[in-house]
């Protein structure tokens, strides 16, 4: 059953786009795909609307005019608000009980929704439900948002792989992303909807926590199961970004605790991935091999903090950013990726951990140096 205006809406799903109109057609059609009226799955069980946003794209939205659905609606706005206020705009004309926000460069997987819907059942107490997202490699992009001790949140095990234990766990975090989570309708217009003070980034962390400060749950779902893209319609302001940062760190910055540690300790006593034990092995087996973390930003910090804490100490950073080189980070002198090669012309066994947002262009820089995955590097940034 799907919504009509005679039925009742359990759910709506809001999704707000900036150009990129076929992408977002894509991410409509996997919708329909899984949960149209000629499907019969467990996502055909209630009624539901999609409701889109456009934030005042450039390219002709025709495309998606033309679907014909009757469970679609699109709004436009005359000009670009941002992710924030276009959320709210969309959810102040929903019908629906639950409230998706659900990014346009996502792809459905059967049973995603109906998954999303029983979780918020289970409990009168769960505010929020976040879904497991992969990247098209089948590594994850989103299985919780974990906190460090900077008190800044993060995807925990993002670029894993999606058999990994810790990633397929239903539990509760203090934050899930906005890419795709769910909430009861009332709770969210209760709390205000989304901050719009924030522009692109942070929106929906602050979200959760103002739900967790209500009294209520953020849980993660991880049989509710999407493809994400990420970053494919509005890209990432690094400027921007800082505001955010500043505006984040003002609100929460007493009141957000590190729980990073607490998920690493549950899950790596149950299950020591191939990786880490890769990296145990290589740190293990020649005393003059040299262990690396590329990357000396936020994700660098971590992976080093995490691979002290599994008893595996690196050495160096190295980094592309010039105005690092020379710095010493977590105790560790940075250093120019040239590095690598000298210390290899020496005689050094170099391993090298890639911890960088920037992860498969230097996967493609190091193969170009000459290193070989696996054996001298591992293709993705361990607890980034």
């Amino acid at each position: 059953m799907t919504f009509n205006s005679g039925s009742r809406c359990i759910v709506s799903i809001i999704i707000p786009f900036y150009n990129r109109c076929e992408m977002t057609y894509r991410c409509i059609q996997s919708i329909a795909d899984c949960t149209g009226e000629h499907k019969k799955n467990q996502d055909n069980d209630f009624a539901f609307e999609v409701i889109l946003v456009d934030d005042a794209s450039q390219e002709s939205s025709v495309i998606l005019e033309r679907k014909g659905y009757s469970w679609l609606r699109l709004i436009r706005n005359d000009r670009n608000l941002g992710f924030a206020r276009s959320c709210n705009r969309g959810a102040a004309t929903a019908k629906g009980e639950y409230l998706v926000f659900l990014n346009n460069d996502t792809i459905a997987i059967n049973g995603w929704l109906a998954e999303l819907v029983r979780a918020m059942e289970t409990n009168p107490l769960v505010g929020i439900v976040g879904s497991k997202l992969l990247y098209p490699d089948e590594t994850i992009q989103h299985a919780g948002v974990a906190f460090d001790e900077e008190g800044m949140p993060f995807h925990i095990y993002r670029y894993f792989p999606s058999n990994f234990s810790g990633v397929n766990k239903a539990r509760e975090f203090q934050a899930v992303t906005g890419a795709c989570f769910i909430i009861k309708a009332d709770l969210f217009h209760a709390l205000g909807g989304f901050d719009e003070r924030y522009l692109n980034g942070l929106e929906d962390i602050d979200l959760c926590l103002r739900v967790r400060a209500k009294g209520r749950k953020v849980l993660y779902c991880p049989t509710s199961t999407l493809y994400h893209l990420e970053y494919q319609t509005r890209g990432l302001d690094a400027s921007g970004q800082e505001k955010n940062v500043a505006l984040f760190r003002e609100t929460w910055g007493r009141e957000i605790y590190s729980d990073c540690y607490r998920y690493y300790k549950e899950d790596f006593i149950t299950d020591t991935s191939y990786e880490i034990a890769q990296i145990k092995k290589a740190a293990c087996s020649n005393k003059r091999l040299i262990l690396v973390v590329w990357g000396a930003g936020s994700g660098g910090r971590r992976a080093v903090r995490f691979l002290r804490w599994i008893g595996i100490h690196p050495v160096l950073f190295v980094d592309n950013a010039e105005n690092k080189w020379g710095a010493v980070i977590e105790g560790l002198p940075v250093n120019n990726p040239e590095y690598l090669l000298e210390l290899k012309k020496q005689g050094h066994r170099v391993f090298i951990i890639v911890a960088s947002l920037w992860f498969r262009e230097i996967m493609h820089q190091l193969i170009q140096m000459g290193f070989q995955p696996s054996h001298e590097f591992l293709a993705y940034p361990i607890a980034f």
